[in-house]
């Protein structure tokens, strides 16, 4: 009779080290959780907080430089290497560099003018904020 109490005290019992384990996965999974969920949030406040002046007006040269060619664009076509930046004068051309903000701006202009009557300013400055996360997406992947 002893034998069978002793041996489902013993089948009962489950040793500490699987409690210890189920204790030390469930406590990586509330960090993992939270530590997401505290990530998003910034994201997402990080987001709100570049749209409280979206649409006030662009000032600064390099800004506006880039509004200038974007606009350009919408009046006058698309010229991918000999695009025009009327700011300095004839030929009107300022080959900085290659106008891949310039042509994803102009893309989701008109783009959002098939459904919406936006200002380009707006466009601008969420292509903008679309290439910051973009970046800092890529910079988090390389730096794993």
């Amino acid at each position: 009779m002893k034998d069978t109490s002793i041996n489902r005290a013993k089948q009962s019992h489950t040793p500490p080290r699987i409690k210890h384990d189920q204790l030390r996965y469930k406590t990586k999974m509330l960090l993992f959780v939270s530590f997401n969920f505290c990530f998003l949030a910034l994201i997402l406040l990080s987001i709100a907080v570049r749209f409280i002046n979206i649409s006030d007006p662009i000032i600064g040269f390099r800004q506006t430089q880039t509004a200038i060619t974007v606009s350009t664009y919408t009046y006058e076509g698309v010229s991918i290497l000999k695009y025009k930046t009327p700011v300095l004068g004839a030929p009107w051309t300022l080959p900085y560099e290659f106008p891949t903000y310039q042509l994803s701006a102009f893309a989701a202009y008109k783009l959002s003018n098939l459904f919406f009557n936006t200002n380009l300013n707006v466009i601008l400055r969420l292509t903008n904020i679309f290439y910051f996360y973009g970046c800092a997406f890529f910079l988090f992947i390389i730096s794993k």
